[in-house]
């Protein structure tokens, strides 16, 4: 590139035969270029002070614009700021080697200049066409340097009214305080591990219509030749629209929660209902196994209850504390079975329960298929397995392992009397309690115990599911 070895010589200029024996003393190749001015070659043109201000105006050149000046003009101010306005410039007295240097230094910033503007050019390109609003931001200065075409479409402001504004003009009061401390905390983060983080976040800025917009702006800071931030490039993009549908929505969630527990009260409400009616159905009844049958019903509805109000307690929308809701369970079942005993411990008169219980939550379908499930088995072993003079002793297992959750009811009652089949049982409870096993795709067993230390045996209902 700067390899030169010819000059192009303008010979409407001033002394150009002077000009020409210059060059060829520096060992180049002088040729005149009166009309045409070859593109990339250095052009050096004679000047003085009648042609001062024709020379300035010639500054926008196809190559390096090289000023050879005499001594005697060097006392001129116009001539030194023509001279200036030129990529280099000689005097007539200068050796070859000054010369020669003189050229290439000439040529080097041309091409530094000519770089430098295509690289501009391409910038504004994008930043005029790009849908965002591009600027930049001088932080001596204190105010913007420059901003895309695109401030209109933004804001209204054309781009002479925002380049006037200062920053707290351009925000809403609270979004400037905010930029500020940011932009304080982008310096102290930089100067203290040297790593420039570009910055988003949503701020407030006013339309010329006096209106509020939304925008989304990413800051990064610029440094100068010297690693010192000097500016900020700013994109700042319209999220007046997204920002509305975000609070929307929002809004919209929120709605559907109040709905949703409003529908949860109801629906506990109702079955506090059913299980009140039930109860005085019950005080009606005069045959006892009728009577029964009431009091199942009665302890299911209880145990859905329960799982509502589990539910409408919960954070996590549709899962719930399935350890809690079968810690609350068993002890209501202990109540109503044995209502003269404490709670805590949950060891009644004549009866007592053990929970081993890993941590675990689970979706509402779920934990009531399992609490029913729960209900059914204990049910059972406080109306058959008691023993007179033997304190009932119930274990309530619910574990996880090997990606399946376990569900174990024992007591050390009878057992299963000989020949009982769980397929070909006709009671409701084994029946509701197979077909909730169906429902979760689990398995089913039944089993009686082996006898312990007093001779009870007792039964054991085994539970396992997926997770």
């Amino acid at each position: 590139m700067f390899n030169i070895t010819r000059i192009a010589v303008d010979y409407t200029g001033p002394f150009p035969e002077l000009c020409s024996t210059l060059m060829e003393a520096a060992g180049f190749t002088p040729f005149p270029a009166d009309e045409h001015w070859p593109a990339g070659l250095p052009l050096v043109c004679g000047l003085d002070r009648s042609s001062a201000a024709k020379f300035r105006l010639s500054a926008g050149t196809p190559g390096p614009l090289v000023a050879v000046i005499t001594v005697k003009d060097l006392e001129y101010r116009d001539v030194i700021e023509a001279a200036g306005s030129a990529h280099a410039y000689c005097i007539v007295e200068d050796e070859p080697p000054v010369l020669r240097a003189t050229i290439l230094a000439a040529s080097k910033r041309w091409d530094l200049e000519k770089r430098l503007h295509e690289s501009e050019s391409r910038f504004r390109f994008i930043a005029e066409n790009v849908g965002d609003v591009i600027w930049t931001w001088n932080i001596e200065a204190n105010r913007f340097d420059y901003i895309s075409p695109t401030i209109t479409r933004l804001r209204g402001f054309s781009v002479e009214e925002a380049l006037a504004e200062k920053l707290e003009d351009s925000l809403t009061p609270a979004s400037a305080a905010k930029a500020r401390g940011q932009m304080a905390q982008l310096m102290e983060k930089y100067m203290a591990g040297g790593k420039l983080v570009p910055l988003t976040d949503l701020y407030e800025q006013r339309h010329k219509d006096g209106s509020l917009r939304s925008v989304e702006i990413t800051t990064t800071v610029l440094l100068d030749a010297q690693g010192q931030p000097e500016a900020v490039l700013g994109v700042s993009r319209d999220a007046t629209d997204r920002v509305v549908a975000d609070k929307a929505l929002k809004a919209a969630l929120q709605e559907r929660d109040i709905l949703l527990s409003e529908l949860g009260h109801r629906i506990k409400n109702t079955l506090s209902l059913t299980s009140s009616l039930l109860s005085l159905a019950k005080s009606k009844v005069r045959d006892e196994a009728d009577g029964e049958l009431f009091e199942e019903s009665q302890s299911r509805v209880h145990a859905m209850s329960l799982l509502y109000e589990r539910l409408l307690k919960s954070t996590a929308q549709g899962s719930i504390d399935f350890t809690a809701y079968l810690k609350e369970l068993c002890a209501g079942l202990m109540q109503a079975y044995t209502p003269t005993g404490a709670a805590g411990a949950m060891a009644k008169e004549g009866a007592a329960i053990e929970l081993v219980l890993d941590e675990m939550t689970m979706d509402s379908s779920r934990a009531v298929s399992l609490g029913l499930a729960v209900n059914e088995a204990l049910t059972n072993s406080f109306k058959y397995a008691a023993k007179p003079g033997t304190v009932l002793r119930i274990r309530v297992e619910a574990t996880i392992a090997d990606e399946r959750m376990c569900l174990r009811i024992s007591d050390n009652g009878p057992g299963l009397p000989g020949g009982f089949s769980i397929d070909q049982s006709e009671g409701l409870g084994f029946q509701l309690v197979k077909a909730l096993a169906l429902q979760l795709k689990g398995s089913l067993s039944l089993r009686n115990l082996p006898p312990d230390a007093d001779g009870s045996a007792g039964l054991q209902l085994e539970l396992s599911i997926p997770r």
